[in-house]
């Protein structure tokens, strides 16, 4: 039988665990940085090496794929919102998602999402449907990213159970979301039906498709240390199961730390663990490149329709 100090004693302890998740998370971005810089400090003279030998036309592919994937992500969106009543244009959904892409690097990393739901409520969209889409936005990816990357490390045979599981893993959490998407207790003005979900898996799994392929662009650009000893599908795999480690890392804000020590111990080479993880957390250098110019790219866009005054067409 439960008293009546039970629920305030579970309410101090969640909120106590609260305070130390954000103190951990506080603390463990600048650890992981430091410990990134040391080890690229400690191969330094081989980063000076590679430097030299480095394929740019790589690395621009690479970032020109990344720059795609914001086209990918307001259709996500899209899917999402018409799925439920509570439609948007898609053109809309894509100038909301560029125009906050500079809130992903506030410290905490949910801002951009939190930047996003604000401006869809202001146009309307209820309180229901963006809890709904943003559990969305993180189930379906994640779901997504284990499926593949499970299956990817299956077929390179670089991994023994932990592959299957991972994939087995991916597809019960996505067959878990539809589940709940479907139940009564949401009261959704239109239920979501299984192809527009088909669709929604189909478009994140061709999201993780060309993320992973960046990622690719990128780790080949180094042949120096790479030397082509990674399969692709191993890539490919350890690319999104690192992704989902640093994703569940609640206290690594983006996963940083997190995402390029699992990538490491996937991909390690001719560099140590430590080489290794600072040359994989060079891809957020890419990312952090590609957001920048879609973010640049929409700002000359209004500046040139500004420009043009209202008669413009």
């Amino acid at each position: 039988m439960t008293t009546h100090d039970d629920a305030p004693a579970s309410a101090r302890a969640a909120a106590t665990l609260r305070r130390v998740l954000a103190v951990l998370r506080w603390l463990f971005a600048p650890l992981a940085l430091l410990a990134l810089a040391w080890a690229g400090w400690h191969a330094r003279p081989l980063f000076a090496l590679v430097a030299g030998q480095t394929d740019r036309a790589l690395v621009l592919a690479a970032m020109l794929l990344w720059i795609s994937l914001h086209l990918l992500t307001p259709l996500f969106t899209w899917i999402v919102l018409h799925g439920i009543g509570a439609g948007v244009p898609y053109r809309t959904l894509l100038r909301i998602h560029v125009a906050r892409l500079p809130a992903r690097y506030l410290p905490g990393g949910i801002w951009h999402t939190v930047s996003r739901a604000m401006d869809l409520h202001r146009l309307g969209v209820t309180r229901r449907h963006l809890s709904v889409m943003v559990v969305l936005e993180h189930a379906v990816p994640a779901g997504a990213a284990l499926m593949l990357g499970g299956l990817a490390l299956s077929l390179s045979g670089a991994a023994t159970w932990l592959a299957p599981a991972a994939a087995v893993a991916g597809v019960v959490g996505l067959a878990a979301t539809w589940v709940a998407l479907r139940h009564p207790a949401l009261r959704l003005a239109r239920r979501f039906e299984w192809p527009r979900y088909l669709g929604l898996v189909a478009t994140i799994c061709g999201f993780w498709l060309v993320a992973a392929t960046a990622f690719l662009c990128y780790w080949s650009a180094f042949p120096l240390v790479v030397r082509g000893d990674a399969p692709v599908l191993q890539l490919y795999g350890a690319y999104l199961l690192a992704w989902v480690a640093g994703f569940v890392s609640v206290f690594a804000p983006q996963g940083i730390g997190v995402f390029e020590s699992v990538a490491g111990l996937f991909l390690r080479g001719t560099l140590t663990l430590g080489g290794t993880a600072v040359l994989v957390a060079g891809f957020r250098i890419v990312v952090l490149g590609a957001d920048l110019a879609a973010f640049g790219i929409l700002c000359a866009c209004r500046l040139l329709r500004r420009r043009g005054g209202p008669d413009a067409h």
